[in-house]
């Protein structure tokens, strides 16, 4: 059985790889994604780099910038469309 600490740092820093992955397939870089989300550069590049969880929210908030459900962004492939707003994400 995995140590949940181990499972968690390697869950985030999945969450980080696909950021970027998905950040570079739409042609942005560091700079204009984190303008775009309303974040710093610096943080973003610590996200990207598997060192920071991001909250629910702020998880939700890139996966609409990014064009892709909150699952696709830990690796999950869903034909599950992005909701329209938080609040119906939430009722799901």
């Amino acid at each position: 059985m995995m140590n949940r600490n181990l499972e968690s740092n390697l869950m985030i820093q999945m969450l980080g790889a696909n950021i970027r992955l998905i950040r570079k397939k739409m042609g942005l870089n560091q700079t204009e994604f984190a303008k775009l989300v309303g974040i710093k550069q610096n943080s973003l590049s610590i996200l990207e780099r598997g060192l920071y969880a991001p909250s629910l929210h702020n998880i939700y908030r890139l996966a609409r910038r990014l064009k892709v459900s909150p699952d696709n962004l830990f690796g999950r492939n869903t034909s599950n469309p992005l909701p329209k707003s938080y609040a119906s994400y939430r009722r799901r």
